[in-house]
């Protein structure tokens, strides 16, 4: 399940090698949560890509063709749906440069070059824009968009270092990418609280694609991002939570469900319990 290459360094952190069940991964060592998962159990939550696909192509006639990560963090979930779950194209959109690094080498050590476009961005409502990513020091997909919100609460994310990205939209990176059709596209996004501002950057026309969005209370608060975040789901025809057993038949959950668990969960939130879920959005 691992192996590690002595004095294997980037950007002046150890690297390692694991052997994941969808193929070989590397990982910073210092990355306790996804580079851990891999190491030790050879995966990360990533069968959740395979449900949604499987449920959509019952209920919607969905075939897997084109796969859009955004914050793919080390790329798990994109070489899982091309992989395992049979689709044919994707788009990795990451903005930590040491991320997006071991990300790249990782889309080639599974042969996937010819079937990915990467970005090293951040995905926002507007272009061309630099914002600060606070960077975790121990779980390297929790980096998260700075926003000033003096007063909120705060676990130690003020303490963090800072990078500067550059932004680009939802829109851009479809319009650039893939072809006009988009009856056959899965967006994912993951993006510790800023997925309202990444929605906001898309355009709804009549054919959309489907979204599996994170849904984090805390993350939401601390970036500003509750409107942005209902003013997408109140555009859904149906919303399914992922995380609820037996979801494709017991999920479906309204919006106004979806507020009375975000008070819920944020009232839940401690310094080491952070609520989530996660969101299958129809429109």
């Amino acid at each position: 399940m691992k192996k590690i290459y002595e004095n294997l360094v980037i950007f002046n952190e150890k690297v390692s090698l694991a052997h994941a069940d969808i193929g070989p991964m590397l990982v910073f060592d210092s990355d306790k949560v996804i580079g851990q998962s891999l190491l030790s159990q050879g995966k990360f939550q990533e069968e959740k890509v395979s449900d949604v696909a499987d449920f959509l192509k019952k209920k919607y006639s969905f075939i897997s063709e084109f796969f859009v990560d955004i914050g793919a963090n080390i790329g798990t979930h994109t070489i899982f749906a091309l992989k395992k779950a049979c689709f044919k194209q994707a788009i990795c959109v990451e903005p930590d440069i040491r991320n997006y690094s071991l990300l790249t080498c990782n889309i080639i050590l599974n042969n996937l070059v010819s079937r990915v476009s990467l970005f090293n961005n951040a995905i926002s409502e507007n272009s061309s824009e630099t914002l600060q990513l606070e960077l975790s020091s121990d779980n390297y997909g929790d980096h998260r968009i700075r926003k000033d919100i003096s007063g909120g609460a705060d676990f130690g994310e003020s303490k963090r270092k800072i990078i500067e990205v550059q932004t680009m939209t939802l829109q851009d990176i479809i319009n650039e990418t893939l072809p006009i059709n988009l009856d056959n596209l899965l967006v994912w996004v993951d993006t510790q609280g800023y997925e309202g501002s990444v929605l906001k950057g898309y355009n709804i026309t009549k054919k959309n694609p489907f979204f599996v969005v994170e849904f984090w209370p805390y993350g939401l608060e601390r970036t500003n991002n509750k409107q942005l975040f209902f003013e997408f789901l109140k555009k859904c025809s149906c919303i399914y939570d992922v995380n609820v057993e037996n979801w494709q038949e017991f999920g479906i959950v309204s919006v106004e469900k979806i507020m009375r668990q975000y008070n819920e969960m944020l009232n839940k939130t401690t310094e080491t319990y952070y609520p989530h879920s996660d969101l299958l959005c129809i429109l």
